[in-house]
């Protein structure tokens, strides 16, 4: 709302069209980053188990109080590292001529970016970071899938931050476990790209097939 014009020209039409963009960016974004997250499931098999006796012994407590289950939350950050949804956040455009330290200059009008993608696989931050470690943020120095600090941006930074992240989270963590305990699941084609790139975002192929059966003895 902060970027609508303050000369008064704002017509409930336009209005109306910009909630509906912010509604589509947040389902789109909670949608793929699920999407990616089955499929991650899906071909990290060494995960399965150890999660599953997670949400055994955590589950009840998990719906009283929506806390919990830090190797789910783990598995759920590092999918994200690796897949994400945007390659880049923190969209800043300049207002006025600004200089960073290092003498790189930004005229007014100019469009600067965090870079996302690359930070979530530096090699100085990430042991392998090009390894799918399904526990790593469970492991080493724990943190959470909606923390905000200086390495981890998904959710934006400064005083533009996404208040929406602990609903994602949670919404991704009841789906993840339902599947977790009421079906196996598997790929389809495990070999088959799973995502390709428009503009700056990642987003899942339409043929991308996970398969799920039923569980015996799961709980749905």
């Amino acid at each position: 709302m902060d970027a609508f014009p303050q000369d008064g020209s704002t017509s409930p039409a336009r209005i109306a069209h910009v909630c509906l963009g912010i509604f589509f960016f947040t389902v789109v974004g909670l949608s793929n980053t699920t999407t990616f997250a089955l499929a991650d499931l899906s071909r990290q098999t060494e995960c399965l188990d150890p999660l599953r006796q997670e949400l055994l012994g955590e589950w009840d407590g998990f719906k009283r109080k929506a806390e919990g289950l830090p190797l789910l939350d783990s598995f759920i950050k590092e999918s994200t590292r690796l897949s994400g949804t945007e390659w880049v956040s923190g969209r800043r455009k300049a207002l006025t001529s600004f200089s960073f330290s290092d003498g790189l200059h930004v005229p007014p009008g100019s469009w600067v970016y965090v870079p996302t993608g690359s930070i979530n696989r530096d090699a100085k931050l990430y042991k392998e970071p090009l390894q799918f470690d399904g526990f790593r943020f469970a492991r080493d120095r724990p943190s959470c899938f909606t923390d905000i600090t200086g390495n981890w941006l998904l959710w934006g930074s400064g005083h533009v931050i996404c208040p929406g992240r602990f609903y994602s989270s949670l919404v991704i963590k009841l789906v993840l476990a339902h599947v977790l305990r009421g079906y196996d699941i598997e790929m389809v084609d495990p070999h088959k790209p799973r995502s390709f790139m428009w503009r700056t975002s990642v987003v899942p192929r339409a043929g991308l097939t996970v398969l799920l059966k039923p569980r015996d003895g799961g709980t749905e």
